[in-house]
């Protein structure tokens, strides 16, 4: 891991029955695993209706702490098949490259309130939920469907997959 993290603090009131404090924070990130010298190891099993024991990250020399690791999405053909590569690819890195937060601390006598804000940036989802719910095919079985697969060419035959195309 390598980083730099910045933390500014003032107090805006300091009052003997009043006072209000606040915090910001940013840290920008960076892993890589080096020095790994076996065989990667596959995490982050993808649970679901078609793709139960397909995994998406794995754990690889030079790469980000459990980088994603799929089968690139491309589409779909004439047929409303979905184009996925044969091979996985490296995808995308999991971990957030900036985290930042806010704080603030307004007190009146005895009594206080805090709020914080926080928030990471920079990194990669997979959406397992919408990985079962964007397959138009489980509308053939009752299944729930997304709203959003009426809008796509994948046909009612097409299956489902662990990919790309839902980082």
């Amino acid at each position: 891991n390598s980083g730099v993290e910045l933390s500014i603090g003032a107090a805006i009131v300091a009052q003997k029955a009043l006072s209000w404090d606040v915090v910001f924070t940013i840290a920008y990130n960076k892993n890589i695993v080096k020095n790994f010298n076996q065989v990667p190891i596959e995490t982050a099993l993808v649970n679901g209706q078609g793709v139960s024991g397909a995994t998406a990250q794995r754990i690889a020399n030079n790469q980000p702490t459990n980088v994603y690791y799929l089968k690139q999405f491309n589409g779909f053909d004439d047929n409303g098949q979905q184009i996925i590569s044969d091979q996985p690819v490296y995808a995308g890195d999991p971990n957030p490259a900036v985290i930042a937060g806010f704080s603030s601390t307004l007190r009146h006598r005895n009594l206080m309130l805090t709020f914080n804000f926080g928030g990471a940036f920079g990194y990669k989802i997979y959406n397992n939920t919408y990985n079962t719910v964007t397959n138009i095919s489980n509308i053939k079985s009752g299944r729930n469907v997304s709203a959003s697969s009426f809008d796509t060419k994948e046909s009612l035959s097409g299956g489902v997959a662990a990919s790309t195309r839902y980082l």
